[in-house]
């Protein structure tokens, strides 16, 4: 199974530093996000990542994967944009990176910028074992993080029975990190998630809330945390943390 990463934003929430140097390439403990991201992939049997980026930092992405070996084979798919005011969004870049993959083959797609303690492979488990789409849920206790998320209201079979995109009420205690496994057929379902009115095609979490109106989607939980390099404060206590290891 191949990886999709989206690498596509512009990193407004870090001020001045997202302005020269994408969120997946800021350095961690001697690596980079990306690069830790891409070790997690590799060790549950990813064969490939294709990264979507953006015209302003896919040369910084070019520079990166010529610079020595990474985890997994890695292309780069630029999706033209220029700046935050002309960006496609996750799911517009996610439906860019679909035409370039295998389309008898599902595919993992996460985020470039989030930081995973937990492991994956119970993601793919899941899917080999439903043949349908699978998040991956994490169990959240601070209310806070839960109003940024994307949280997820699971069945007893863990069929996802709704999906809210940073609620001002959890409905639940399990937020869903950016990480998730599509099936070959998802295609026709982003479509039509892009052609229907009202709905922010930007964040991927709605294209799940519009996935469990249609079909089965389903949600296992990791244990561990997914932290996400959204803004300053935070890669910065991500930053220390990995640099204290012992």
């Amino acid at each position: 199974m191949q990886a999709i990463v989206l690498a596509g934003g512009y990193g407004t929430r870090l001020g001045a530093l997202g302005e020269t140097v994408p969120k997946a390439l800021l350095a961690l403990g001697g690596t980079t996000v990306i690069d830790m991201l891409l070790g997690r992939l590799a060790r549950i049997g990813i064969a490939e990542a294709l990264l979507v980026t953006n015209a302003r930092f896919h040369s910084a992405f070019e520079a990166w994967a010529g610079s020595g070996a990474h985890a997994l084979p890695v292309r780069l798919l630029c999706d033209g944009s220029t700046a935050p005011e002309n960006r496609l969004g996750a799911v517009r870049d996610l439906a860019l990176g679909l035409e370039h993959v295998d389309a008898a083959e599902g595919v993992l797609v996460s985020s470039s910028d989030t930081v995973y303690d937990a492991d994956l492979a119970p993601v793919l488990e899941r899917y080999r074992a439903v043949a349908a789409p699978v998040v991956a849920l994490m169990l959240e206790e601070d209310e806070a993080v839960l109003a940024r998320s994307g949280v997820a209201v699971p069945g007893a079979d863990g069929r996802l029975m709704a999906f809210v995109e940073k609620p001002a009420k959890a409905p639940s205690p399990y937020a869903a990190p950016p990480l998730y496994v599509y099936p070959p057929d998802i295609r026709a379902d982003i479509d039509a998630f892009l052609a229907a009115p009202g709905i922010d095609h930007d964040a991927p979490g709605h294209l799940v809330a519009f996935l469990i109106a249609r079909r089965p989607v389903y949600g296992v939980i990791l244990e561990g945390r997914g932290i996400d390099i959204g803004s300053q404060a935070s890669y910065e206590a991500v930053r220390r943390r990995f640099e204290n290891r012992p």
